[in-house]
C-alpha cells in the first residue's frame, strides 16, 4: 500500500535519507525507530505529500506518485509532530474549519465530528484550544487525522508529553483504527506503546533502514525493551540481531 523504493533525501547539502526501501502493507502497522535526527520525520514527510523527495520513487496502492499530483493525498490522515493547532480557536471550531478545506461538505464535517469527538473525548470541545492539556491537545490532532475517512494514516510522535493515562487512550485509538482496517505508519520512542500496537518495526540509522523485525521476534516485551534501550545507548551493530 506504501512503497517507498530507494528514497533519498538532502537538506543543504545533509544527507539525511538514503537510499530508503521499505513497504506498509495494507492493513499494517508499522512504526520507525531511530536516534534523533535520523530522518524518521523526513520519511513520514515525504509520504504524506509535504516534501519532495530527491530520488527514487513513492508508490501508493501500487501507483507512482509525486509531489506535483496532489490527488493521492485524499487517502493519507496526517498527524505531524509539530505545532499546527489554532489555539484561539476552539476544538469544534477548528475542527469545522479543517474540514471545510479538506472539502468535506457541511453534512459530512458535522458527522465525522460527531464519530471522533465520540472517541477523543476532549476534555472540554468549547474552550479554546490554548486552555487544554497536551493530552487533549494530542487528541485535537488525532481528531483532525481522522475527520476525512482516509485508509492511510501518517503518526508522527504521538504520544510525546502525555500521561500514563493519556498515552493508553492514544494508543486505544491507533489499534482501533488499524483494527478497522487503516494502514498506519508511525514514529515513536516510547517502547511499550511500540511493542503493544505495531505489526513490524523499521531500525533507521544515519539515514538508512538498517533492520526490520516484528513483535513475534522477541519472546518478550522486557527483551525488546532491552533491545530497544541498547539501540538508543549504544551502536546498532550489537542490537536487534
Amino acid at each position: 500500500m506504501i512503497e517507498l523504493i530507494g528514497i533519498s533525501k538532502c537538506f543543504d547539502k545533509k544527507i539525511v535519507l538514503k537510499d530508503i526501501t521499505f513497504c506498509v502493507n495494507r492493513g499494517e502497522f508499522v512504526t520507525i525507530i531511530g536516534k534523533i535526527g535520523s530522518g524518521k520525520s523526513t520519511i513520514l514527510n515525504i509520504v504524506s505529500g509535504l516534501i519532495k523527495y530527491d530520488s527514487g520513487e513513492l508508490k501508493i496502492n501500487g501507483k507512482i506518485v509525486k509531489i506535483s499530483n496532489r490527488n493521492y493525498i485524499k487517502d493519507i490522515g496526517v498527524l505531524l509532530s509539530c505545532d499546527y493547532l489554532i489555539e484561539e480557536f476552539s476544538t469544534l471550531l477548528y475542527w469545522k474549519c479543517m474540514g471545510k478545506l479538506l472539502g468535506l461538505t457541511t453534512s459530512e464535517i458535522n458527522h465525522r465530528i460527531e464519530y471522533i469527538n465520540y472517541i477523543c473525548q476532549i476534555s472540554d470541545p468549547n474552550i479554546p484550544i490554548s486552555k487544554l492539556s497536551s493530552g487533549n491537545k494530542m487528541l485535537v490532532k488525532i481528531g483532525t487525522m481522522l475527520l476525512k475517512e482516509a485508509q492511510i494514516l501518517v503518526v508522527d510522535e504521538p504520544f510525546t508529553n502525555l500521561d500514563i493515562n493519556e498515552i493508553e487512550k492514544v494508543e486505544r485509538i491507533l489499534s482501533n483504527c488499524n483494527l478497522e482496517g487503516k494502514t498506519i505508519l508511525m514514529t515513536s520512542h516510547y517502547p511499550e506503546s511500540i511493542y503493544k500496537i505495531s505489526n513490524k518495526i523499521y531500525v533507521l540509522d544515519n539515514g538508512k533502514i538498517e533492520h526490520n523485525f516484528s513483535k513475534n521476534d522477541f519472546q518478550s516485551y522486557e527483551i525488546f525493551k532491552l533491545n530497544f534501550m541498547q539501540y538508543f545507548n549504544k551502536s546498532l551493530i550489537s542490537t536487534f540481531n
